[in-house]
């Protein structure tokens, strides 16, 4: 979530350097000293007016994508939902039985069984597979069972779900 805020941070200035920048060479435009300055005003105004325009997009997905974290993090450790609904609302698999169901609420209060070995934002580092080498951050166990997979976060910002056995915890 850090790398989402320091974005934010960061195309916010911009965002604010693009605004100024737009009414300066739009007020350059207003009074112009010769016609090729006022052709390159216009030319620089409409240029940060685009720069200006994408950074405000890019706010906005960012601000989507934030939210849509803060949303599965609260589902996902809300107390009130069962761990069945949870698994349904956030992965659209049911878990297998109440035992498994048993070793996610265990995994949620911070305790480790069934041969799990990653905890919450655990990073990891992906050994094999096609996303082998990435480094990646665990949101949760999907399935539990003789090799687990995990619903883990690339440092892209993708979602994958992966077993426990191409995983090994980043140090």
């Amino acid at each position: 979530m850090a790398k989402y805020w320091l974005a934010l941070l960061l195309l916010l200035c911009f965002g604010a350097y693009c605004l100024y920048a737009t009414a300066f060479f739009a007020w350059v435009t207003a009074t112009p000293a010769s016609p090729a300055q006022l052709h390159r005003a216009q030319m620089l105004a409409t240029n940060w007016s685009l720069a200006l325009a994408a950074s405000v997009a890019a706010i906005l997905l960012i601000v989507a994508r934030m939210i849509q974290l803060f949303l599965r993090r609260r589902r996902a450790q809300n107390g009130k939902a069962t761990e069945q609904a949870v698994s349904v609302a956030l992965w659209g698999l049911p878990m297998k039985t109440s035992e498994d169901q048993k070793v996610i609420e265990d995994w949620h209060s911070g305790q480790l069984s069934a041969g799990l070995r990653y905890l919450y934002n655990t990073p990891v580092r992906i050994t094999k597979g096609k996303h082998a080498g990435f480094f990646a951050a665990v949101i949760a166990p999907i399935s539990v069972g003789n090799d687990p997979k995990y619903l883990c976060e690339l440092s892209t910002g993708e979602d994958i779900e992966i077993s426990q056995s191409e995983i090994e915890e980043a140090t």
